[in-house]
């Protein structure tokens, strides 16, 4: 069987601004799909490292379709910031 989700995945935690020596604790969860949807976020465009994925966390969903849940968490440091600025992204 093949399902490709029917919505867009969820991004919860973040906040709308980041300062040096905040921790950041986000989490990114998938749509209903079969196979799991395979998540990947990115930091400025960068891969994060991987020392920062909390997961992936695989739930099957009682209709037997798969939901993943991917978190991202680390302390927010100057090297994090790109021309002022923090970016986060999932594509899965």
């Amino acid at each position: 069987m093949l399902a490709l989700p029917e919505k867009g995945p969820v991004i919860t935690g973040s906040k709308p601004r980041y300062q040096v020596g905040d921790h950041l604790k986000v989490n990114c969860t998938s749509g209903q799909s079969k196979p799991a949807a395979k998540l990947t976020w990115f930091v400025n465009g960068d891969p994060a490292n991987a020392a920062f994925l909390k997961g992936p966390y695989e739930m099957e969903t009682n209709n037997e379709m798969e939901v993943v849940s991917l978190g991202l968490e680390f302390k927010v440091r100057q090297k994090h910031f790109k021309k002022g600025d923090l970016k986060l992204k999932v594509l899965k």
